[in-house]
């Protein structure tokens, strides 16, 4: 599991990092909630009006900067591993064919892309 702080680029556009800032966030997405494994920003622009960029695992093309891991980090891993085994909701993918990246979206939106 990355920690908080950890920079990444992701598979659909590896010239965009993304910093990790939370775990596990719950998204709608086609009218389906679920979750991701990650939460991120464009890294180094950090949180706008636009919100943030879900991700999993398998999104992670490279890891860029490993963030800060401590023994409380490792215990909170562990905790938020046993937790997702509890979500009674869908693990949703970053790519989906009816909507846009979300990554593509916010570089839109910045005019970045």
């Amino acid at each position: 599991m990355l920690s908080v702080g950890s920079v990444v680029s992701l598979k659909e556009d590896v010239k965009v990092k993304v910093m990790v800032i939370g775990y596990v966030p719950i998204y709608s997405k086609n009218g389906r909630r679920g979750y991701f494994d990650y939460c991120g920003c464009i890294f180094p622009e950090g949180i706008g009006n636009d919100g943030t960029i879900p991700f999993n695992n398998e999104d992670v093309a490279n890891v860029l900067f490993k963030g800060y891991k401590s023994p409380e980090f490792n215990n909170f891993s562990e905790l938020v591993k046993k937790q997702v085994k509890t979500l009674q909701l869908p693990r949703l993918s970053m790519v989906s064919h009816d909507t846009e990246d979300p990554v593509k979206k916010l570089l839109k939106e910045r005019g970045m892309a």
